[in-house]
């Protein structure tokens, strides 16, 4: 799957739950570029767009 898949996947999922912060998106995100990062060590970052 690319990111940009990936990314619509997200928009869409934010759509119908606006539950979920940007935040969180940004985390999940960080998560799929920095496999290595621990979410506690995100979870300190700021997300950066």
């Amino acid at each position: 799957m690319r990111i940009d898949d990936l990314s619509w996947k997200i928009m869409e999922a934010l759509q119908k739950n606006s539950r979920v912060t940007l935040k969180e998106i940004a985390q999940i995100v960080g998560l799929i570029y920095n496999p290595e990062l621990k979410p506690t060590e995100l979870l300190k970052k700021e997300p950066r767009f």
